[in-house]
């Protein structure tokens, strides 16, 4: 696929590896003193073309790995920022000892996702999806919804309480339910700043869940 280029010629030359079919937001935030490059990659051999004169690279999610072989063909490359929360796709050793710095986006999504896990919860309590078939079915009975729970006082379990993981919790905190999480990770007294209870293995969480939202 030919890749799409936007921004100026005479500035940095930024490849944006894959997913992005156009660069409306990205070249505002660069104050257009950057040439993008969208390659549009599946798998880091298709950048090939490009690394040579390749400055920054923009990575999100749709090429598996970027390793030192991608590395060793780009002497210019200064920094890899991952469009996104983790860095499972990009070899950050390899990075590191040819003095390239690798970024990521640790609040992308938090708010989005919270949210969406909220929705998720309420769907299931609530009946939402059989109520909507039988009302599209023209058959509604009220008996499809009969056994919805209420919320207040239900035990909410979440795995991993880092930035998504406590929106949740503060999100499900406000519906009543009883909020307990696991996360080996957090200090002591997190439970106590948030207002929720804290289990000390999956094996103490699971079984009290009425439930259960993993942001691992």
């Amino acid at each position: 696929m030919k890749p799409l280029r936007f921004g100026s010629d005479t500035g940095k030359n930024v490849l944006v590896a894959d997913f992005l079919d156009q660069a409306e937001v990205e070249l505002p935030v660069l104050g257009g003193d950057a040439r993008l490059t969208l390659a549009q990659g599946w798998n880091e051999d298709e950048l090939e073309p490009w690394l040579a004169e390749t400055d920054v690279i923009m990575l999100f999610h749709d090429i598996a790995r970027i390793s030192d072989s991608t590395f060793a063909k780009s002497p210019r490359l200064k920094a890899v920022v991952r469009a996104g929360v983790g860095f499972n796709n990009v070899d950050i050793e390899a990075a590191g000892k040819r003095g390239i710095l690798t970024c990521n986006v640790p609040d992308y999504g938090t708010e989005e996702v919270a949210d969406h896990s909220i929705m998720l919860a309420l769907a299931v309590a609530r009946r939402l999806g059989p109520s909507d078939r039988s009302v599209r079915d023209g058959k509604w009975d009220y008996k499809v919804a009969i056994e919805t729970p209420r919320l207040r006082g239900k035990t909410f379990g979440i795995v991993g309480c880092g930035r998504i993981g406590t929106a949740t919790a503060l999100r499900a905190k406000a519906f009543g339910f009883d909020v307990v999480f696991y996360d080996p990770l957090k200090p002591d007294g997190i439970d106590k700043a948030l207002g929720i209870r804290r289990a000390w293995s999956l094996d103490e969480l699971l079984p009290q869940c009425h439930f259960l939202s993993l942001h691992c």
